[in-house]
């Protein structure tokens, strides 16, 4: 791995402890969440210009660009107040994210000599089933648009996830590169759980709901820190 993707890791690693920390200990200041905006939309510039001054053929700095679009959409309004909460376009935002980094991840499973397909159509059976009926349990007391984007939403999470699975159990990809793959993923599932839980539940206790935050940080930095590295690296940009 370059000396470059190295700084990145461990830089984000220690602004992900910073965040959790202040998050904890000053809970009420606005200004953490621009700090945490400007943390992921920091990653985009890194993958978006080392993508032009190498001229790598990558599409995943913009998915990092449409997690940055979903995040304003989503909590700026808190610290900046002449922007408007919208959680179904923060939704459709992270969605176009997810198709993106699947679209990826599919490539790279197409390109694979052991690309297993009837895994592939298996899956997306389930992942139908799974979308329908997650989404209506957490998003059964909300508005119809709510329930219709966040079906969108949840559905393009799951194919990141499965995609990341095949991908890790059944390709002769190097060991390095499948555990990028499959802990980003799996971070980010681990990272929307907390958010849904956190749009879901009506109060929650400021400890409960402290815990859920460092939660939720804990995984959302490191895991697009991670797709930040994988548009700079080099095996993955020649399967993808």
């Amino acid at each position: 791995m370059q000396k470059l993707q190295i700084k990145i890791i461990r830089t984000y690693l220690l602004i992900t402890f910073f965040l959790v920390g202040y998050g904890n200990l000053f809970p009420a200041n606005q200004n953490l969440w621009l700090f945490r905006y400007f943390t992921i939309l920091s990653l985009f510039l890194i993958a978006f210009f080392h993508k032009v001054k190498e001229r790598i053929l990558t599409r995943l700095p913009y998915a990092l660009l449409f997690v940055a679009i979903g995040d304003a959409f989503l909590y700026l309004s808190l610290p900046l107040k002449f922007i408007k909460l919208d959680i179904p376009l923060g939704l459709i935002s992270f969605s176009i994210a997810y198709i993106i980094i699947a679209s990826a991840y599919l490539k790279a499973l197409f390109s694979s000599k052991r690309s297993p397909m009837k895994v592939i159509y298996l899956i997306q059976l389930v992942l139908s089933i799974l979308t329908v009926s997650i989404a209506i349990y957490f998003l059964r007391k909300t508005h119809l648009d709510y329930l219709v984007f966040g079906s969108f939403f949840i559905s393009t999470l799951l194919i990141v996830l499965f995609s990341a699975l095949i991908i890790f159990f059944c390709t002769i990809f190097s060991k390095r590169l499948k555990l990028m793959i499959l802990i980003s993923s799996t971070l980010m599932v681990i990272c929307d759980i907390g958010v849904i839980l956190g749009f879901s539940l009506v109060s929650v206790e400021p400890m409960a709901y402290n815990l859920g935050a460092s939660i939720v940080w804990s995984a959302y930095v490191p895991a697009w820190t991670i797709i930040c590295i994988l548009s700079m690296d080099a095996e993955f940009n020649r399967v993808t």
